[in-house]
């Protein structure tokens, strides 16, 4: 393990069930063996196991939660989003409508099963994908859904989409390292020089 000088990899992803959890975890570990300081919601929110959920009616850690996120975000380097989600066991086969517009305007829904168990990104992640924008941080988005295409205003506002483990680990040893490497990390990601 290469250490990045205590460059900091804020990871957005859902945590809401065992398997999401798992997820984290998983993503957690490897942002740390790649050598970065992995700075995750669901430590911020002190969430270490499936079921635990902080009081979010109690306004004062609603509060305190949304404020240790911003600041996490603030303090990154880099954004790591996982935009997919994945539901519990109980309900690993949903059906996903869609509203299609034919070329001569008619409208028509189509639906199609995802048999994965995986299901629409949290909003949560999508914010903070705005929000990195916003703020200049580079971000990747990471999805194990190869043939879902990205949406428009994510995919031209990242620094790059990875589709697997493999392709995000090289992401994290490869094309960052360097990046991350320059004493003046320069923010014009958005012309896709990272």
């Amino acid at each position: 393990m290469t250490i990045t000088n205590g460059i900091k990899v804020y990871i957005a992803a859902p945590f809401f069930n065992a398997n999401e959890m798992a997820k984290v975890q998983e993503l957690e570990k490897l942002v740390a063996t790649s050598g970065y300081v992995p700075l995750s919601p669901r430590l911020l929110s002190h969430v270490t196991g499936p079921g635990e959920v902080p009081d979010l009616t109690d306004p004062e850690v609603r509060a305190d939660i949304n404020e240790a996120n911003l600041s996490a975000l603030r303090r990154c380097s880099l954004v790591l989003a996982w935009i997919d989600r994945i539901l519990p066991k109980s309900d690993q086969q949903i059906a996903l409508v869609d509203n299609v517009r034919t070329e001569d305007g008619n409208t028509w829904n189509s639906a199609r099963v995802l048999k994965s168990g995986l299901m629409k990104p949290d909003e949560g992640v999508l914010w903070e994908l705005g929000y990195c924008a916003a703020i200049n941080t580079p971000s990747i988005i990471y999805t194990e859904i190869p043939e879902q295409p990205v949406n428009l205003m994510l995919s031209e506002n990242v620094s790059g989409i990875a589709v697997g483990t493999e392709m995000l680990t090289k992401f994290l040893t490869d094309s960052f390292r360097e990046v991350f490497a320059w004493e003046h990390l320069e923010k014009v990601w958005r012309g896709k020089t990272i």
